[in-house]
């Protein structure tokens, strides 16, 4: 706790009288909030050689509402003190400014004698106050925490483990005025309630029936809880009978654990459910139940079985666990078991299982990223291994609170993302496989090249940011189009054009015309968006109901409601704002297309036009494959421009971001925050795809190489040969090299700054 102070506001007078003013009192209280954490590194001899500059670091941890991480240097932080010292620091590892905390580091002695090497700011008055952290980043430690040789002949250090203890200390601050009453308040105990609901079967008006156990349970509550349930007992499609439900594919302990939750919002005992006291039962539970929450869309659930599988990953269990995680897309949990499985001590015996011939045949994708997860852990302990003799490290001269940036020797080491090989071989096996180009997001400071933009961010943001990267990033990067600018004014100057206003409603737009029949060269760019209602018995089957049209000037060329061709069930009012009314107006579907195509084909024929486009237009838009789908229409993909799988917006290789996310992250405005506008989807798909194409990706100096890796009619991969390869220079072997993505600043047209 730090100091109280007190400030009492008194009369200016003593005498008390009628009009005398009145005593008010109020106090200013600064304290801390504390919390700790235990770090254990293991394998210290194995770390050591890791190079001057790199950490280790802690998992991070909350205190005060940021986030925190341990980083021990085994080679020391200081290229001066050549690795003669250690070097332990407290780091923020959460976006914040002017943090004032308070830290204590503890080296655990292990040998019973509690003679624990202590610095700390706890329990003494300290002249200058609190230690402040300015931005993420920021650390306070020691350069020479112990000295290396002392330490490992010391207690400190025992079978080859370190134990570290970390308090930090944040200071709040906060004026309270007087509390007349104060009347403690219990916590919320609804969840309580509504399982002594479920346990005494009073009100219940529906059952449901699994594995021939039947279940009561209450509708309101179900539906409340489960958007499944509340489509399956109160939607347009609901079940006929919805007096006793038959539950398939589940077994009746499951579902008894997933009423549990709905009612008490909290896991039931997995022993006492499944009768046998093993870990082995729990995690075949939890297996079961995170299918069961994915189905019934229980988030929540979801995640809090994911926690338990990542708690209680083993050798048996992990390669069902794992195919699991694959098929309802828990990414967290996917990457915890491939890390897990990649250990060269868990990887043969995870082989060994049943559940890894499982994975085989029913995720074969998955061998694939976990064969890259092996590579990159024999890559790293080969890079140790050899470190003392091979690399050479120098550090970025920084005040304690940056990162530290190492730079290795590049005689084998990727120009594009900075990957090391021991072998010429294995650098150009590399650039066969990985797809790398000039075009793919480039951090501004150390020119990496990452694979998308998301990773772009990481690298300049993230919790694990490059030292000198996040630093300049931090003072002259913008964060939407990731450019880095001379100054802060240069910086300041280019958001007011960088981040856009969101677009007017469809309504408040005038109509453009459009000269369908154009005869211009050079390819005009049209974003597309359709609005879809529901149909099928449930309402789940996609019907265009809308459809809107916008030219690169973000004026509406066509907007028109389709007839369906099948009835509708739902309409997604909530969403759409699609009602009956708006049907009766609308336009055939075959004429739709008619009218799209026209626009499109811009006069080319159809041979050309599937040959290389011609004058032809590009169609933009989010999703587009999907929207084709529901017109029932084709267009060649060359002369697609679709913003959910253009490799650098897209979140993983697989997964694509939504609109409305690449809209705030890339353009700095919100949609979709009440019924969806086509017109307002259009644009932003429109504003992405004009910001992505104006980018200039071709770097100077790369001679005739990289002009003929840009060359549409060239595949250099084609013409590769081991022995020109080994005489090549990693920037010659990255100009050669050629991405699986056509990139869009090869477009012409207007740019979008």
């Amino acid at each position: 706790m730090g100091r109280i102070y007190k400030e009492t506001a008194k009369p200016s007078s003593s005498t008390a009288s009628p009009s005398a003013p009145a005593v008010t009192t109020s106090t200013s209280i600064t304290e801390t909030v504390n919390g700790s954490h235990d770090f254990k590194i293991t394998g210290y001899s194995l770390s050591k050689g890791i190079g001057i500059g790199k950490y280790i670091a802690s998992d991070t941890f909350m205190v005060g509402g940021y986030s925190w991480a341990i980083y021990f240097y085994p080679d020391g932080k200081s290229v001066e003190d050549n690795a003669t010292y250690v070097s332990l620091f407290i780091a923020l590892a959460s976006e914040g400014t002017d943090v004032r905390a308070l830290f204590e580091l503890t080296l655990m002695d292990q040998s019973g004698g509690e003679r624990h090497k202590v610095h700390s700011h706890f329990g003494r008055a300290l002249d200058s106050g609190p230690y402040t952290l300015k931005y993420r980043g920021s650390m306070w430690g020691y350069k020479r925490f112990f000295k290396r040789s002392t330490l490992e002949g010391s207690h400190y250090l025992k079978d080859d483990c370190l134990q570290v203890h970390c308090c930090v200390g944040v200071v709040r601050s906060n004026t309270e005025g007087p509390k007349i009453y104060s009347i403690p308040v219990p916590p919320s105990d609804i969840g309580q309630h509504f399982g002594q609901l479920l346990e005494s079967g009073k009100g219940t008006d529906v059952n449901f029936e699994v594995d021939g156990e039947i279940f009561p349970a209450h509708k309101l509550v179900l539906a409340a809880r489960s958007p499944v349930f509340r489509a399956q007992l109160y939607g347009p499609m609901k079940d006929q009978d919805t007096q006793c439900i038959k539950i398939e594919d589940m077994e009746a302990p499951v579902f008894k654990a997933l009423l549990h939750f709905i009612y008490w919002d909290v896991l039931p005992d997995m022993e006492e459910l499944t009768g046998m006291n093993s870990k082995w039962a729990s995690t075949l539970m939890a297996q079961h139940l995170l299918a069961a929450a994915d189905r019934y869309g229980l988030d929540r659930l979801r995640l809090l079985c994911e926690a338990n599988l990542c708690e209680d990953v083993a050798i048996n269990t992990v390669a069902n666990t794992l195919a699991l995680a694959e098929q309802h897309h828990c990414f967290q949990l996917k990457s915890v078991c491939l890390k897990f499985v990649a250990l060269p001590e868990n990887l043969r015996a995870v082989m060994q299982t049943d559940g890894f011939e499982y994975l085989k045949e029913s995720c074969p994708r998955v061998l694939t990223e976990l064969l890259e997860y092996v590579a990159r852990i024999t890559e790293h302990s080969i890079a140790i291994g050899k470190h003392g003799n091979e690399a050479q490290n120098t550090m970025e001269s920084s005040e304690d609170s940056a990162k530290t940036a190492i730079i290795t020797t590049a005689r084998h080491k990727c120009a594009a993302c900075f990957k090391q090989y021991k072998k010429k071989e294995h650098l150009v096996a590399h650039m066969k496989v990985s797809y790398h180009s000039v075009h793919q997001p480039q951090c501004g400071v150390c020119q990496k090249h990452c694979k998308s933009f998301a990773s772009l961010r990481e690298h300049t943001t993230g919790l694990l940011a490059k030292g000198n990267c996040s630093k300049i990033f931090a003072e002259r990067g913008c964060t939407l189009c990731m450019r880095i600018f001379d100054s802060p004014a240069s910086l300041c100057e280019h958001l007011e054009s960088c981040c856009l206003p969101a677009p007017f409603p469809l309504d408040l737009v005038t109509e453009s015309q459009i000269d369908i029949n154009g005869s211009g060269r050079i390819p005009e760019a049209i974003a597309m968006d359709c609005e879809m209602v529901g149909g099928g018995s449930d309402g789940s089957l996609d019907i265009c109901a809308r459809v809107c049209l916008v030219d690169e000037d973000e004026k509406p060329i066509f907007h028109t409601y389709v007839v369906p061709l099948i009835p509708v069930t739902d309409y997604r009012n909530e969403v759409t704002g699609i009602t009956e009314e708006n049907m009766r107006d609308a336009m055939p579907l075959k004429e739709v297309q008619d009218k799209i195509l026209q626009i499109l084909y811009n006069g080319e024929s159809i041979g050309i036009l599937r040959l290389h486009g011609g004058k032809a237009r590009v169609l933009v838009g989010h999703s587009l494959g999907h929207d084709l789908n529901c017109l029932r229409m084709n267009y060649p993909d060359h002369l697609l421009r679709d913003t959910a799988k253009y490799p650098p917006l897209m979140k993983t290789n697989l997964v694509s971001h939504s609109l409305k996310y690449l809209t705030k992250t890339y353009l700095g405005y919100d949609i979709q925050s009440g019924l969806h506008d086509p017109y307002e989807d259009c644009v932003s798909a429109m504003r992405l795809y004009k910001r992505m194409r104006s980018q200039c990706h071709p770097r100077k100096g790369m001679g005739m190489l990289l002009a003929a890796a840009h060359s549409p009619s060239t595949n250099t991969f084609d013409s590769w040969k081991p022995k020109e390869l080994e005489n090549m220079t990693p920037d010659e072997l990255f100009s050669i090299s050629k991405s699986n993505y056509k990139c869009w600043c090869l477009d012409s047209g207007p740019l979008l700054s």
